[in-house]
């Protein structure tokens, strides 16, 4: 097919200078999902398909660390269709009260690889002297995730101050949606970050600590790898994720709001200092 003849089709898509169709954008979405968007599975996956008459057509195929995967994923996923379904997602979510219990956390490591703005540990003239204006600047990827641990959003944010992450959940989530949160977990839950998520979720009624992070933090300081330690310890906070249906929330008593005076007995204080 000639080169005249591509740009004529109506059927081709063009990113960079590939030109794809439906069928490769269906085969590539099934296989960003079933790698997880891991663009050496997905590159494998195209070259064991095109692996008859003798591997021809394998030369055509990009190199797994090729931007060209980058470039195809990122313009499926800002398609119209994409969108389209992603919205009708989120309605389901919300139509099955997937809101009413969110989980956020913000995340440093895939933000650092943003062109164009300054490390977030930079100097303030070092910011200053970047492309990207540092007010403008995203050094931290918000995720937001629901009752059955769903992923309901994701957003870039300058910090993780309360105004920041509050402003971030009300671009991401309706009112409607915000409207149907009762509770929330953060890593770092305070007084402050709940007054704030109140204005933003005016049904909410407890912040508490994320059960799962104190798990993460523990293998992060063995080298991201599973231990015994951490496995007895996931064990245990996942105890506090639990639901009991025939357990109603008045037989933990009074919802804790961080105001009250805590009175700890003696063989608690001395599980705290193993602790710390």
């Amino acid at each position: 097919m000639s080169m005249q003849k591509i740009k004529k089709s109506k059927d081709l898509r063009r990113v960079g200078n590939v030109y794809y169709d439906r069928s490769l954008a269906n085969d590539f979405m099934c296989n960003a999902v079933a790698s997880r968007a891991s663009f050496r599975q997905i590159a494998a996956s195209f070259t064991s398909s095109t692996a008859r008459n003798q591997g021809r057509l394998c030369s055509m195929l990009p190199a797994a660390s090729h931007s060209i995967w980058c470039n195809v994923l990122e313009d499926l996923t800002q398609s119209p269709q994409i969108k389209v379904k992603l919205q009708d997602l989120l309605q389901e979510c919300e139509a099955h009260t997937e809101f009413e219990y969110l989980s956020i956390d913000a995340t440093v490591k895939c933000m650092m690889k943003l062109i164009g703005q300054a490390h977030f540990n930079s100097s303030q003239d070092c910011r200053d002297a970047a492309a990207i204006a540092d007010s403008e600047a995203a050094y931290r990827l918000l995720t937001v995730r629901g009752r059955t641990n769903a992923v309901l959003g994701l957003c870039g944010i300058r910090s993780e101050g309360s105004r920041e992450i509050a402003s971030g959940l009300s671009s991401m989530l309706t009112l409607c949606q915000r409207a149907q949160v009762l509770h929330m977990a953060s890593d770092s839950p305070s007084v402050e970050l709940f007054a704030t998520l109140k204005n933003t979720c005016p049904n909410l009624q407890p912040l508490g600590l994320d059960a799962m992070h104190i798990v993460m933090v523990y293998e992060q300081n063995h080298s991201n790898k599973r231990t015994k330690g951490s496995r007895w310890l996931a064990t245990v906070m996942n105890k506090f994720r639990n639901i009991d249906v025939e357990c109603h929330a008045a037989a933990w008593g009074p919802m804790y709001t961080g105001q009250q005076r805590i009175h700890y007995t003696g063989e608690e204080k001395r599980l705290s200092v193993l602790v710390s």
